[in-house]
């Protein structure tokens, strides 16, 4: 998932849910998944790409 497309997803995650980072962060994909199941134009990173999200995310925390 590159990096455009992990902002938009956390985007909807505070602007459609009121979702903050950190909470978004701790979902497990199966939750996100749930979330965004019934969201039309939105879907839900792969495995390998929230991976991908995942480690960008703890670079940054560093």
């Amino acid at each position: 998932m590159r990096r455009d497309e992990w902002q938009r997803a956390l985007r909807v995650a505070n602007q459609a849910f009121g979702i903050a980072p950190g909470a978004f962060w701790r979902m497990s994909l199966s939750e996100w998944r749930a979330l965004v199941s019934s969201e039309s134009g939105t879907q839900a990173p792969t495995r390998t790409e929230l991976e991908r999200m995942m480690a960008g995310w703890e670079e940054a925390q560093r």
